[in-house]
């Protein structure tokens, strides 16, 4: 690799890295702690399941078609074809209109009819912009993408504002975020222009977005399920003290949905991966993770006291499990990045499914005898499984010295 092509990787991941993580700071250390203080912890519980339920569905959706679109582009470019994208974007739209109201009533047992279309708008409004993001990254185009973001940002203060001082509804927050970006995006791209039609390449691309759904079905299960099942089982009250301990780790993801984004950019363009490769970054990288772990620990206990005082003093034991928990997130992220460029996609639901039964398992017995306690531990134990055995399949991997289609 050559210095201009490694000073275009750091450059494109300081791009994608500050694109992502600028709007994801705002949001978890400014705006979220404004919603929480003037909806209290239970109403704070609610809200932040409500979210988790639209960031699941979102995995299992926008996620998928912006990973299809990335892995399956060159070949619809190659033989000069175009169709097949926009008609699974409007399956997943209806998905959403007729599942989010269901969450909704589930989860806040209320019919109020303009919160439930305002949540449904939000889940929409996301789906446009996390699948639409596919053609910038195929570009390279990540100063777009810090632009979309530094727009996002704009769209955050506006909402706050607005779910302060005017419209007591936490909606709004992302409704105008997303419309202000969603204007931008329209603006820059073509993909949502593409006609409503059928190509040869249909029935495969639908194939690799149905595997890709139900794995990431699975993975996004564990993802969301803490907020997901706690509400129900604990209470508003334990979801707003666990997000808060969980507050310090999401620091260590920022890093991860930048790298694995960048990743996946360079690694459809290379055809067989090599551990030999990358072996020199791997001391490296751990030395940085230990050091990542321990700033965020340490940063934890006065960062929570000040955003969330009404109940941070309850969150300080479990932020050194909840920090583990997503530092050995990061790392089988990486990982999985790498397996999904070189393994059927197919193989991700395997992968999953295991991880899935695991977290079912161990965390709700752990509950079960221990309480919010022991369902943290019970999460970071799974997760360290996972990042062992998945490391063990990568190192399989690079002894078979064959790309897997």
């Amino acid at each position: 690799m050559t210095n201009d092509s490694v000073k275009g990787v750091i450059k494109n991941f300081i791009l994608n890295f500050l694109s992502f993580a600028l709007p994801t700071v705002v949001l978890q250390f400014v705006v979220q702690p404004l919603i929480a203080a003037k909806l209290g912890g239970d109403l704070n519980g609610q809200y932040l399941t409500l979210m988790s339920l639209n960031f699941f569905l979102i995995g299992i959706s926008a996620t998928v078609l912006n990973t299809v679109r990335m892995l399956q582009n060159e070949k619809y470019e190659k033989n000069n074809v175009v169709g097949d994208f926009n008609i699974i974007f409007l399956f997943y739209a209806l998905l959403l209109i007729l599942i989010m109201p269901l969450g909704y009533l589930l989860y806040v047992k209320d019919t109020n009819i303009i919160d439930i279309l305002l949540y449904v708008l939000i889940g929409i409004l996301y789906l446009y912009h996390d699948y639409i993001f596919a053609q910038y990254r195929l570009r390279m185009q990540f100063n777009k993408i810090l632009i979309n973001n530094g727009i996002l940002i704009v769209g955050y203060a506006i909402g706050t504002v607005l779910f302060m001082f005017v419209l007591p509804k936490w909606q709004f927050v992302f409704i105008c975020a997303y419309v202000l970006t969603g204007i931008y995006d329209f603006a820059n791209t073509t993909f949502i222009r593409e006609p409503l039609k059928k190509t040869e390449f249909f029935s495969e691309t639908v194939k690799k977005v149905g595997s890709l759904m139900v794995a990431n079905s699975l993975n996004s299960s564990i993802a969301y399920f803490d907020k997901l099942l706690l509400f129900p089982l604990l209470g508003g009250v334990a979801v707003s003290v666990y997000n808060t301990a969980s507050l310090v780790g999401k620091m260590l993801y920022l890093v991860s949905f930048p790298l694995n984004s960048l990743l996946l950019s360079y690694l459809v363009k290379i055809k067989r991966f090599r551990l030999a490769s990358v072996k020199k970054y791997i001391f490296r990288t751990v030395v940085v993770l230990i050091l990542g772990y321990i700033v965020c620990v340490l940063v934890g206990y006065p960062l929570t006291d000040l955003l969330y005082p009404l109940w941070a003093s309850e969150s300080h034991i479990f932020i050194p499990i909840t920090v583990a928990s997503n530092l050995f997130l990061l790392i089988s992220e990486l990982i999985n990045t790498v397996l999904l460029r070189y393994y059927k996609i197919s193989f991700q639901m395997i992968i999953q499914s295991v991880n899935l039964v695991m977290y079912l398992g161990v965390s709700l017995v752990a509950m079960y005898f221990w309480g919010l306690l022991g369902f943290s531990i019970g999460v970071s134990i799974v997760a360290l499984i996972k990042t062992v055995v998945m490391l063990i399949i990568i190192i399989r991997l690079d002894k078979k010295q064959e790309q897997i289609v």
